[in-house]
């Protein structure tokens, strides 16, 4: 995945993006106001972490949130859905995009480029206003 998105952000359309990876909740949460007190002690826990984020380069905004969810341990495990579910509710309350690709999915690539030409798309629009 790492190489995916190395290679997808090397295009001259992506360049004004970088990412990181395992990236903690409360690294990207700074500010925790509009969280409720489970969401607040959720991003604190130290296991609390994104697999990639990737933002624009420019301002270090958060642009797209990406987590490769294993298929088996996600389907059987009800303690991981949940937690599955509290870090995407986060991340829709700051308006950040969370794409969660399963493992097995063979478009991971396409879907990562498709989900990027849309808020690229998005960000030329806002600019020419």
């Amino acid at each position: 995945m790492y190489s995916i998105i190395s290679e997808l952000l090397e295009e001259e359309v992506f360049q004004c993006y970088s990412f990181a990876y395992e990236v903690k909740l409360s690294d990207i949460f700074l500010n925790q106001d509009i969280c409720t007190e489970i969401e607040k002690k959720f991003i604190k826990q130290p296991r609390s972490s994104v697999d990639f984020i990737i933002f624009n380069k420019f301002d270090h905004n958060p642009v797209l949130a990406i987590e490769v969810d294993g298929t088996e341990f996600h389907l059987n495990n009800p303690k991981q859905l949940e937690r599955d579910k509290k870090k995407n509710e986060i991340f829709k309350k700051y308006g950040i995009p969370l794409l969660r690709l399963a493992t097995h999915q063979a478009v991971i690539e396409e879907m990562i480029r498709q989900q990027l030409l849309r808020l690229t798309e998005i960000k030329n629009s806002l600019n020419k206003l």
